[in-house]
């Protein structure tokens, strides 16, 4: 070293060879010599200055001819970096900015250290590990001395050297000024909510008193309650309209009422038309019903006396064909005896002629009551068939009183509750009706009994008829014999 302006330990020594030689200072030299190209070395303890933080930047001197002639050596003063670093004009109170180095050790002193931090004090915090990686940006965390910042970060290349800056200040500092702003902002906001509040009163009463008019109104409106004046209808605002339209809705309202009236008299009378409507029929029916039931009792009565008679006139008819038999047998006798005295016939001639005379008038007599008997039964046949009749005819009420007791359950079920009493009369005169049929069949089919059996006694008494005309035949020829035996 031929120059130094501090006049060092290093002064006048061999940095190629000499006790100073693997210091910074002969990195320096001997880079510049070999690589011929300016070269820097970041800050590390410098023995000669009693190892003190230094570093150097070194550029190698060559002639005119391009000869090398030596090395010219920078050491950088930390004093005028720490100056400029701690600068802290808009930083306040805790507002610093600092250089790291990529070794995480700070390059320039702290503001809140009387002593140099340089080389002494190592910053491994987020952002200076994320300028460290290049990156740049602003963050919220710890910073060196455990305190809460509001830290920018920024990476910085010199050289070969990588180094990161570093700006913070106290997060409570800097968001003082934020809790002011804040605190006057509330300030404002309370007294304008509450000059907002006085001015709201006031008008939210204007437009408040005629909503609640407005309220009032329509509460009585939905309690049907029609007959009140509605406020503010000649206001040109909002209120206005709603006043407007709620009289509307009032005039709508009333006339509905007035239709709700009308309709319930209406059903009021179509209930009274339909009840006595259902009691005109039950009526009806009743009265139809018990007329069906006297023609049936009637025609019952009718029916046992012509039984009654058609019963006398089969014994008539039976005792006639009883004595037509007797004296058929009787005369039978007679010939049989004539047949075996013919040796005392001219003695017994007369008597016989009288037997066979009687014979004869009892003969014509059974003859005379078998044609009574057969025209009594037709008779009885031809009052059977009138019974038929009547009886279709009593089928026929009832199946129309069936029809008649249908249409009162009908109109009893469309009645609704005012007519569960008809439908209990209905149903009583559909069971009348029912039972009446039922003993219209049995009649018919009695009725029908008693035709076939008219009709067999009428044969029968016709067959008698013939046999007892044949027999007065055969009488009469036997007294015509006689007399002329005489």
């Amino acid at each position: 070293m031929i120059y130094t302006v501090f006049k060092e330990l290093d002064y006048a020594t061999n940095l190629n060879k000499g006790e100073w030689a693997q210091t910074d200072l002969g990195n320096a030299f001997r880079a510049a010599k070999v690589s011929k190209e300016d070269t820097f070395f970041d800050f590390r303890p410098y023995g000669p200055s009693n190892d003190a933080p230094a570093s150097f930047i070194s550029r190698p001197v060559f002639d005119n001819k391009g000869s090398f002639l030596g090395v010219l050596a920078f050491q950088m003063p930390v004093d005028r970096i720490d100056a400029v670093m701690a600068a802290h004009e808009g930083l306040g109170k805790s507002g610093e900015t600092y250089l790291v180095g990529s070794d995480y050790l700070m390059r320039s002193s702290s503001r809140f250290r009387k002593e140099s931090t340089i080389l002494k004090v190592t910053v491994d915090t987020k952002q200076v590990i994320e300028a460290i990686n290049g990156n740049t940006g602003s963050l919220i965390g710890s910073d060196y001395r455990g305190v809460e910042v509001l830290a920018a970060y920024k990476q910085i290349k010199f050289m070969n050297a990588t180094w990161a800056v570093i700006g913070e200040i106290d997060q409570s500092e800097a968001l003082k000024s934020i809790s002011n702003l804040i605190t006057i902002t509330i300030v404002s906001l309370l007294v304008f909510v509450l000059a907002m509040c006085v001015i709201g009163f006031f008008v939210g009463r204007s437009i408040t008193r005629p909503i609640s008019s407005m309220t009032d109104v329509m509460t009585r409106l939905a309690n049907n309650d029609f007959t009140m004046n509605i406020p503010g209808k000649g206001r040109m605002d909002e209120i206005g309209s709603m006043a407007r339209a709620v009289s509307i809705f009032q005039e709508n309202a009333k006339e509905n009422e007035r239709l709700r009236e009308e309709q319930k008299d209406s059903a009021v009378q179509s209930e009274k038309a339909r009840s006595e409507a259902l009691q005109k029929m039950a009526s009806t029916v009743e009265q139809q019903t018990k007329d069906v039931a006297s023609r049936v009792s009637e025609l019952a009565a009718e029916t046992k006396l012509l039984a009654k008679g058609m019963g006398e006139s089969s014994e008539a008819v039976f005792e006639s064909a009883k004595g037509v038999k007797d004296a058929s047998t009787a005369q039978l006798e007679q010939t049989r005896m004539i047949a075996t005295a013919t040796s005392e016939l001219t003695s017994s001639i007369d008597e016989i002629g009288q037997q066979v005379s009687h014979a004869a008038d009892i003969t014509q007599r059974a003859v005379v009551n078998a044609q009574d008997s057969q025209k009594t039964i037709l008779s009885l046949s031809d009052a059977v068939e009138v019974i038929g009749d009547v009886v279709g005819v009593i089928a026929d009420i009832a199946e129309q009183t069936n029809l008649l007791a249908l249409n009162a359950t009908i109109e009893a079920a469309r009645a609704g509750e005012a007519g569960k009493g008809f439908a209990v009369v209905a149903s009583e005169v559909k069971n009348l009706a029912v039972q009446t049929a039922k003993s219209t069949e049995e009649i018919s089919k009695q009725v029908h009994e008693v035709q076939n059996m008219t009709t067999k006694a009428v044969e029968a008494v016709g067959n008698i008829t013939t046999t007892v005309e044949e027999i007065n035949e055969v009488s009469s020829a036997i007294a015509a014999a006689i007399e002329e035996q005489s």
